[in-house]
């Protein structure tokens, strides 16, 4: 077992002396998400942002809900206007390379702090979980930022001067306008207590403070000023208004109690996976300590690697809960561990931080933003299984071995038999998603029932409306996008939060607009994603105008 170890430390130390091989590890990972890519039509949450690429520069206020991710749909409308004819596939491509653009911040991060070959087998982890790549969107971007703040506190909390914590607080104030609940990645400034309790300088402690805060409230009145000369602040502030009555609505998805009581329960939840999962690990170490019969022993954790096995199995749709307590029990350990080196615990420290903090304001939570809050948290869990291998000897270290080689292999595969499913909304599995809908900007392929719906219904709507019409879909923002046509509600997805806001949108547009807009409503398919009766509104609204 000690051989074990010793070829992990010789695999680390030969990739830090071929520098190529974490580059060839990333590009293959980069080649295969690119690859994932070419499939999934989703008319949903991929069409909610696309629209808003396509039109922030055309007719804003039309989009103005989405002003709430001001950073990120200027970026959008940007690529948009250098390379919209890509169209679906080309947002994924740059999905794609903001991917590749975290795995190297990470990678910057760690590579003097854990085992190279370690933080590749985190990245390796977190490519099995992504297990549909959508279009440039906000939880991708987020990551990408905070990682890029995380980036300019190491410097400051190495020694490097306070213009960099500077930095990091301008930064951490943009992230504010990427996805608005990204305010809550202003406590990464707690890593300033363990850098206070390793220096023992109280002013210098305060001065980085300061330069944080100062940071921040220059990022963010960069972004309003920068709103402002744009003419988009009024958009912003209605956007602004909306988000605060959804939060007080505990009706939807979004209001602030239901949203606390969902980061909870994930938490809860994981915890719970989590000790589930180490039961059996536990009972084998001390079969092995009790028992004198070495027969009997090695017996009784066959058999608990078995029952571990099927644990496992019966988490298989929850791996993202389990890894997500994995991944914060594991920088706590690190950081107990290795208390003797300060840029292991400021790093583990900011590792934990933006795991609990990037999916707060998201509805479903960790389970909304997916596996980007862990993406510098995931190298810890390999790295903190490795600390723990080093702790024991002889029979327990071939033991605690089998568990977790087993355990990674057994997850491993599960991800990669979730990745041939479904894409995203999709039906049937991937096999499934080889036919392409008959219009440009639609390139990639999906499954032949929404490919042929989808086609005879954008040819029906082509002799109806023109690009820069004014079109009132409920529940397929999709359709925006491949059309260039302006939502009617200010927002491309009205019916995602409800049926109050529905009226009140609906409300809002009567009152505001002299013009009634094209209806394109088809009422036994995608359109019709009804949780909240909303088609009952619409068909009012039909018999009321004619």
């Amino acid at each position: 077992m000690g051989r074990c170890l010793s070829a992990i430390k010789r695999f680390s130390d030969k990739i830090r002396l071929k520098r190529s091989y974490p580059l060839l590890v990333v590009a293959i990972l980069i080649a295969l998400e690119l690859l994932m890519a070419r499939q999934g039509l989703n008319l949903y949450d991929d069409g909610f942002v696309l629209t808003a690429y396509r039109q922030i520069f055309v007719s804003p206020g039309s989009v103005s809900y989405m002003f709430l991710y001001y950073w990120l749909i200027n970026i959008g409308g940007v690529w948009n206007a250098l390379f919209g004819s890509f169209g679906i596939y080309g947002f994924r491509v740059l999905e794609c390379i903001t991917i590749a653009a975290n795995m190297a911040l990470v990678w910057s991060l760690l590579r003097r702090a854990v085992p190279k070959g370690l933080i590749l087998s985190g990245f390796v982890m977190t490519f099995l979980m992504i297990a549909n790549v959508e279009v440039f969107e906000y939880n991708t971007f987020s990551a990408f930022a905070s990682l890029a703040v995380i980036a300019f506190m190491m410097k400051a909390l190495g020694g490097k001067g306070r213009k960099w914590m500077f930095l990091a607080g301008f930064l951490a104030g943009l992230n504010v306008f990427v996805r608005l609940p990204n305010v809550c990645m202003s406590m990464f400034i707690l890593v300033l207590l363990p850098y206070f309790y390793y220096t023992k300088d109280g002013s210098s402690t305060l001065r980085l403070f300061l330069s944080a805060v100062a940071g921040m409230l220059g990022g963010g009145l960069f972004t309003l000023v920068f709103m402002s000369a744009a003419g988009h602040l009024a958009y912003f502030e209605d956007a602004l208004k909306v988000v605060m009555a959804l939060a007080g609505n505990e009706e939807n998805s979004h209001g602030l109690g239901r949203m606390l009581f969902t980061t909870f329960y994930v938490h809860a939840h994981s915890a719970v996976l989590l000790i589930l999962s180490l039961l059996c690990p536990a009972f084998a170490l001390l079969l092995i300590a009790r028992l004198r019969n070495r027969r009997c022993a090695v017996l009784c954790c066959v058999l608990l690697l078995a029952v571990h096995l099927v644990v496992l199995y019966r988490f298989v749709d929850r791996l993202l809960f389990l890894l997500n307590s994995a991944a914060l029990v594991s920088c706590l350990y690190v950081s107990y561990v290795r208390r003797d080196e300060p840029r292991v615990v400021y790093l583990s420290s900011l590792a934990f931080l933006m795991n609990v903090l990037l999916p707060l304001g998201s509805d479903g939570g960790i389970v909304t933003i997916g596996v980007h809050s862990l993406w510098l948290a995931m190298p810890f869990i390999p790295y903190a299984a490795f600390l723990v291998l080093q702790k024991f000897t002889g029979v327990r270290r071939k033991t605690v071995l089998a568990f977790v080689v087993l355990s990674f292999c057994f997850i491993a595969f599960k991800a990669l038999n979730r990745i041939k499913g479904p894409a995203y909304y999709e039906h049937g599995t991937r096999f499934d998603n080889v036919c392409r809908v008959d219009h440009p900007l639609a390139n990639v392929f999906t499954d032949k029932e929404t490919a042929a719906s989808l086609s005879d219904f954008l040819s029906a709507m082509s002799t109806e409306i023109s690009e820069g019409d004014t079109v009132f879909f409920i529940n397929s923002p999709m359709l925006h996008y491949l059309t260039g046509t302006r939502p009617y509600l200010d927002n491309p997805w009205p019916g995602i939060f409800g049926r109050d806001y529905f009226v009140k949108q609906l409300a809002r547009a009567r009152a505001t607009s002299s013009c009634l807009p094209v209806v394109a409503y088809k009422r036994d398919d995608y359109e019709l994603r009804d949780d909240d009766n909303i088609s009952e509104l619409v068909e009012a609204f039909l018999s009321e105008n004619g």
